[in-house]
């Protein structure tokens, strides 16, 4: 999508065709190749799924449109929006997602029909925790919003044993019971195991990925922008 003609690309329908590209490159190989989000996958395979492209730098009014356009489409579960010229850092780009989150709570005391991820070329990681490490996975080569419909995520929560249980079983029964470990759920369970490979020394082919495809991207973008940012 493109909130008009930006005057720094050339050929903006060829530029779009590129970043979807280079785009669907990081979703192969990174989101699905390493499934990294439980979710992309499967509503890709399905259908459920859409990928914009925005030329605008205005990334708060770009997601209110599309959330408005996309809300009452409820067979479409992920979205993913791509601000290809936006040239904010990180975490400048990680707080504009957030304070989007927050007018949108402060504008409507209504449950929100989507939650979003911020994904950004420049996001800092570290491979010491599990959650440190998750940043990695959101290297994608351009600034991005991914959005999940809460539905979906509701869905997934309901189907986890909740409420009361109840016990017949003796003592030992009971104390080796209270000693297992909970259920792990799909995303914390990604998670670990990426941690794990990390650890390992995996991160490093994750790294080797992630800048042939901003390789890739600088490349390809380069006969379409008059004066790049970044």
């Amino acid at each position: 999508m493109s909130r008009g003609y930006d005057d720094r690309v050339r050929d903006e329908p060829g530029f779009i065709a590129e970043v979807l590209r280079v785009h669907a490159r990081f979703n192969a190989e990174i989101i699905e190749g390493l499934n990294v989000c439980p979710y992309a996958g499967p509503a890709r395979a399905q259908g459920a799924s859409v990928r914009r492209v925005s030329l605008s730098t205005d990334v708060s009014a770009t997601l209110h449109e599309i959330e408005a356009e996309l809300a009452p489409r409820e067979e479409i579960e992920v979205a993913q929006i791509v601000f290809p010229l936006v040239t904010l850092g990180a975490a400048e780009f990680s707080r504009m997602g957030s304070a989007h989150a927050e007018e949108r709570s402060a504008r409507s005391a209504r449950r929100p029909i989507f939650v979003h991820a911020a994904f950004h070329p420049e996001l800092p990681y570290g491979i010491d925790t599990p959650s440190r490490l998750v940043p990695l996975f959101r290297r994608a080569p351009d600034p991005m919003i991914q959005l999940i419909r809460l539905a979906v995520l509701d869905a997934v929560h309901r189907s986890r044993p909740r409420g009361s249980q109840f016990f017949s079983g003796g003592p030992e029964e009971l104390a080796r019971l209270l000693a297992a470990p909970r259920p792990e759920s799909v995303t914390d369970r990604i998670t670990r195991e990426n941690h794990e490979r990390a650890t390992a020394g995996g991160h490093e082919d994750v790294l080797a990925i992630l800048a042939d495809i901003a390789a890739d991207r600088a490349r390809a973008y380069a006969p379409f922008l008059q004066d790049e940012g970044r």
